[in-house]
């Protein structure tokens, strides 16, 4: 009877660790060149040779019928993802679709990791597999300010063939670059009527027109829209701390959509004349006429010559941007003068030591005019 009882308890042990192990395996998907041997490696990222889908990461993908989606993979099964689809409907305050979809693998034509890079799986194998472990990128929820009483989830994109972080916000999403260490702004509220100051005043301030000659530290106000008809004049500390990260670009420098969506048209300030800065601009600024910078110059929207030390950064650029070391575009309508000079929607001409546009990478001189 003993014996009879051991090896049932042995049988049902057995049963039980046989089914364990059968729920504890996950489905996933890895993509294997055709050309390029794959070898084993626990890197999370992007390999020419094979790379993984991870769960909970948001990616943006082409469809076969050529639609380009942003979706959040929620589960992967065998042959199509389960995913949230970016919400296109902007009276919601949702980024993601409630309701979750499917797509099928084999209708994805590509996964894009910029404005102009696209990996094609044409060129890939689509391999699935069942693994104890599941391809999943966590996310975190953290305060972005320091008075915040709620936190945001924090997830994974993939961007530029790495994994970065984004959060979203408003219907909006924005890169996670950090906690900051102070309270959040309020909300910025326009006045039912304008107040001007003329001949001359300081920056920042509570006014929205500004007509003369304006000084201080940074060129905002506190409503969010300040004009300035003249010359701008500005220390700005802020570039010592942005010196120090040496940066010679902003967020989604390659994104065409998001200079045609967030940057145009949503400039905080705007100058109408000459903006000089000992160190160098920074921040949601248009500026039509000349921008003169000590060091660095990273204006959203410049239309006119801007001439910077070392670097220039423009999300468009209609004019002439000159700098020692660097220029730096998403679109730009003009020319760039400096000793390396990129833009990645160029119509224009690039003179430096190396130039590198959406059709070419050239030394001394290069152009595009065309498409």
């Amino acid at each position: 009877m003993r014996e009879h009882i051991c090896i049932l308890m042995i049988w049902i042990v057995f049963v039980n660790t046989k089914i364990t192990t059968a729920q504890t395996l996950y489905c996933n998907i890895k993509f294997v060149n055709k050309t390029i041997a794959c070898e084993p490696s626990n890197k999370i990222g992007f390999s020419k040779a094979c790379f993984y889908l991870y769960r909970n990461a948001v990616y943006e993908i082409k469809l076969r019928n050529n639609n380009l989606l942003t979706i959040k993979i929620i589960d992967i099964e065998k042959e199509r993802l389960l995913v949230l689809e970016q919400n296109t409907v902007k009276k919601t305050s949702s980024f993601f679709n409630e309701k979750p979809i499917y797509i099928n693998i084999n209708e994805i034509a590509s996964i894009k990791t910029n404005d102009n890079r696209e990996i094609k799986l044409n060129g890939y194998h689509t391999v699935i597999t069942n693994d104890s472990v599941s391809y999943n990128l966590k996310s975190s929820h953290v305060k972005l300010f320091k008075n915040d009483t709620v936190e945001t989830e924090v997830l994974s994109y993939f961007y530029r063939d790495v994994y970065n972080y984004v959060y979203v916000e408003n219907n909006k999403m924005y890169w996670f670059e950090g906690q900051h260490l102070f309270d959040r702004p309020k909300n910025k509220i326009a006045r039912s009527t304008s107040i001007k100051k003329n001949i001359i005043w300081f920056t920042p301030n509570k006014v929205d027109v500004i007509n003369g000659l304006a000084l201080g530290l940074f060129p905002t106000n506190d409503k969010n829209a300040l004009l300035i008809n003249g010359v701008n004049i500005e220390i700005n500390p802020i570039m010592l701390f942005i010196l120090l990260r040496a940066p010679f670009t902003n967020i989604y420098p390659d994104s065409l959509d998001y200079v045609t969506n967030q940057v145009i048209n949503n400039c905080e300030t705007k100058i109408k004349g000459v903006n000089v800065s000992v160190l160098g601009s920074v921040g949601s600024i248009e500026i039509n006429g000349i921008n003169i910078g000590g060091i660095n110059s990273t204006i959203d929207v410049m239309k006119g010559l801007s001439v910077s030390g070392l670097n220039n950064f423009n999300y468009y650029l209609k004019g002439v941007s000159i700098a020692v070391l660097r220029n730096r575009a998403t679109i730009a309508r003009g020319a760039q003068i400096g000793l390396i000079n990129k833009a990645t929607n160029l119509r224009g001409i690039q003179i430096g030591l190396w130039n590198i546009n959406k059709k070419r990478k050239l030394p001394f001189i290069n152009w595009q005019f065309k498409p």
